[in-house]
């Protein structure tokens, strides 16, 4: 980014201020450096003196009148004894403001001969988040989100929060209350309640949800867990297409582990990993007519090709494998709830067919496993605009734990451009079938997609 241009006291800020950004993220918390251009040969040249490599100690908290200094613990990003990573520390300032505790925060690095010393320093503003954002993508049209968050709730900083999302194909509604069983914990007790709707072509359905969850977060050198599991009441409306209108108790679980980079770029992607694992079981004569659970594992991994920054090549996969494990003729029947039930097709897997068409019908699939690669150039050409290519492929079946032997593919090209209102993507996707099995159920048609979206990302 920097051969080319005029040589300016700006460029030479950039270049310090890059070289001093790697550094810090490699455990030299207070290096010193002196920048020197040459006009006549276009060379720059650094004098750098790193110090020493320290680990994260103790760090000061900030004390304030609204929070106990003791619920800093919750947000931290790294373990005592950990070699320093400046990322880390901005990481854990912002989940800070993430979560409306503070207007601003940062941390200050002060280096001496007794060694190193962090503080926090941080802006209290009013407890009460408000956000509203609007989007546009090909499949769901215009796209509405609103959220309200207060996370100052009681001497323990419990916090409550509500949220809706709308688009033309589905609306869903959230609120939670998350009760902290001590200041300085990260156990948790959250009663949840949901309310969906989706409008699809084969079906439509309405769906509530009263859950009530125990949990806890854990941060380790590289990764941030959070498990919770807990009893559910559940209610399907099926107003068209096969379905039950029903009521019943569930019992559900969630383990969610994701790399600490993958969630300091996630505005920009471009490193770090995300897997999700998740169930939902219920058993016949417990308030139920049939026995189901639902199993689902997915995941993203994300690699900067090169180790360049600001990265040139980005390969991205992402993947998916889930299956609802039940009486197989109780699809036909109708007897098994929509949210147990499959549907691909779409930006989220199979880029090649339209949303949720694979299948057709309104009877859905309990058995897919899916595979997505991706290779985006990095901020390479002018206007930030990012060239793609990938291939999406998939497999599924109608029946709990097997695999129908056709395999689905939906190759593809399009951009990626980050616009002052946020990340732009389309994409051009051609559906395709490998008939591994003349005999067996084609569950796509053949065609090509395109997909436009503002705000979303891989």
């Amino acid at each position: 980014k920097i051969k080319g241009q005029a040589m300016t006291p700006g460029l030479l800020d950039n270049a310090k201020a890059a070289l001093l950004g790697t550094l810090q993220n490699r455990g030299y918390a207070c290096p010193e450096i002196e920048m020197q251009g040459n006009g006549t040969t276009g060379e720059l040249s650094a004098e750098v003196r790193p110090g020493d490599v320290h680990v994260f100690s103790h760090i000061r908290p900030k004390k304030t009148d609204e929070v106990y200094p003791q619920i800093f613990s919750r947000y931290e990003a790294f373990r005592r004894g950990q070699r320093f990573d400046s990322r880390l520390l901005d990481l854990t300032a912002r989940r800070t403001m993430a979560d409306s505790l503070f207007l601003n925060a940062y941390f200050e690095v002060d280096c001496s001969t007794g060694g190193m010393v962090i503080t926090e320093r941080v802006t209290a503003g009013k407890p009460q988040l408000y956000k509203l954002g609007v989007g546009f993508d090909t499949e769901g049209f215009f796209i509405g989100k609103a959220q309200w968050l207060n996370s100052r709730l009681g001497t323990r900083s419990n916090s409550m929060g509500i949220s809706a999302y709308t688009s033309f194909r589905e609306q869903t509604g959230v609120a939670n209350f998350r009760y902290f069983m001590g200041r300085a914990s990260r156990f948790y007790l959250m009663p949840k309640l949901t309310f969906g709707r989706q409008n699809e072509p084969q079906y439509e359905a309405m769906h509530a949800e009263f859950a009530v969850l125990p949990g806890f977060s854990w941060d380790s050198k590289n990764l941030r867990g959070e498990f919770s599991a807990g009893p559910a009441l559940e209610y399907e409306h099926t107003i068209r297409g096969l379905g039950p209108v029903t009521s019943y108790p569930a019992f559900e679980t969630q383990l969610e582990l994701r790399g600490h980079l993958f969630e300091y770029y996630a505005g920009e992607p471009q490193t770090g990993w995300r897997l999700t694992f998740r169930s939902q079981s219920r058993i016949a004569g417990m308030e139920s007519r049939i026995t189901a659970h639902l199993l689902s594992l997915q995941g993203e991994h994300i690699w900067n090709l090169g180790g360049y920054s600001p990265p040139a090549l980005v390969l991205a996969t992402r993947y998916l494998a889930q299956t609802t494990l039940v009486k197989n003729s109780l699809l036909a029947a109708g007897e098994i709830p929509l949210g147990m039930r499959i549907f691909m097709g779409g930006d989220s897997d199979l880029r090649g067919a339209e949303l949720n068409k694979i299948p057709a019908d309104s009877a859905g699939l309990l058995t897919t496993v899916y595979d997505g690669v991706e290779l985006r150039l990095g901020d390479v050409l002018p206007h930030g605009l990012q060239p793609l290519i990938f291939l999406d492929a998939a497999m599924a079946g109608r029946s709990s734990a097997h695999l129908d032997p056709n395999v689905y593919f939906s190759p593809g090209f399009g951009f990626r451009w980050l616009s002052p209102i946020g990340s732009i993507r389309t994409t051009l996707a051609r559906g395709m079938v490998w008939r591994r099995d003349p005999a067996a159920e084609v569950l796509m048609t053949p065609q090509w997609r395109l997909f436009l979206s503002l705000g979303k990302e891989f």
